[in-house]
This record gives C-alpha cells, sequence and structure tokens, in this order.
C-alpha cells in the first residue's frame, strides 16, 4: 500500500490492510524529513499502534537532504511513539 500525503482515508486503510505492512516509509511529500507540517504522522502512527504494527519504519530522503535531516525526521517520529 502507498500513502500519498493528499489520500484523505489513509487511516481506515491501514486499519483495513495492516495485516499486510511489513515496513512504513515515514518521509514527508518530495522525500524530505517529517516534521508534521505536510502529513497526518500522528494519526498514522495511531493507526500503526491499532493494527499492532511491529515492522519497520524508514525514511527515503532526497539526492541532497539539508544538513540534519535524518536526525530531526527521526527526533519527531520518536516524539510521537
Amino acid at each position: 500500500m502507498h500513502l500519498e500525503y493528499n489520500q484523505e482515508d489513509f487511516y481506515s486503510d491501514i486499519l483495513k490492510y495492516g495485516d499486510l505492512l511489513g515496513q512504513v516509509d515515514i518521509s514527508d511529500p518530495h522525500r524530505v524529513g517529517p516534521d508534521g507540517m505536510h502529513f497526518e504522522f500522528p494519526r498514522l502512527v495511531k493507526a500503526l499502534r491499532e493494527v499492532g504494527f511491529d515492522g519497520y519504519l524508514l525514511s527515503e530522503f532526497r539526492a541532497e537532504p539539508q544538513r540534519n535531516t535524518a536526525q530531526i525526521g527521526l527526533d519527531y517520529i520518536k516524539s510521537l511513539l
């Protein structure tokens, strides 16, 4: 399942297909670090918890990310867990 940042009902999709998830990419649109400004990461984490997700969370960044992108993104996601 691939979620677009403008997909309105991703929460229900995760609840429906969560048993099929093996990994979740937590990058923001355009492959920048997650910051909660462009996608509802708290809602994503809530859905993952509800389905008992225990797979991998990963980030994929564009070729030349801003300095400290990985650390900033990790800190943000950790704050939601």
